[in-house]
């Protein structure tokens, strides 16, 4: 159990500093963390809902993220 804890938010650790780079489409953050499309996507959920993430918007019809905290 604390191990998955631990993998969880490194996972979400990782996703917040590749944003620290600027707006990124989901399969940007997967290709710079190594982490699974459908990870990334659970994982930024769970960021936005906490207020730490956030669309930014869109380039094309691929939607951008970016990150709210500091």
């Amino acid at each position: 159990m604390e191990r998955e804890v631990a993998e969880d938010e490194y996972q979400k650790a990782l996703l917040l500093e590749a944003l620290r780079e600027g707006p990124l489409s989901v399969r940007e953050m997967a290709a710079r963390t190594g982490l699974p499309v459908y990870t990334v996507s659970l994982k930024l959920n769970d960021l936005e809902r906490r207020g730490l993430a956030d669309l930014k918007g869109f380039e094309g019809s691929t939607p951008k993220f970016i990150r709210l905290a500091a």
